[in-house]
């Protein structure tokens, strides 16, 4: 995801439940960041929901990628 000053929350959400909420604000742009990370102990397929949360004066998210290691 990218950082800067217009960005603002998003709630993260794993197989339905509530992970964690991240703040997207940097006083300066940055791109590709890595924001958050989740390890799982087996190999199966998971649901990543994103959920923009209202954020006065910062309405913008973006999602550059998504990475998988296995």
């Amino acid at each position: 995801m990218s950082r800067g000053p217009a960005r603002g929350r998003v709630a993260v959400y794993i197989d339905g439940a509530y992970a964690v909420t991240v703040d997207l604000y940097a006083a300066t742009s940055s791109y590709a960041q890595i924001v958050f990370s989740r390890s799982f102990s087996a190999y199966s397929s998971h649901t990543i929901k994103l959920v923009v949360v209202g954020t006065a004066g910062r309405p913008l998210v973006l999602l550059d990628a998504v990475g998988l290691i296995r």
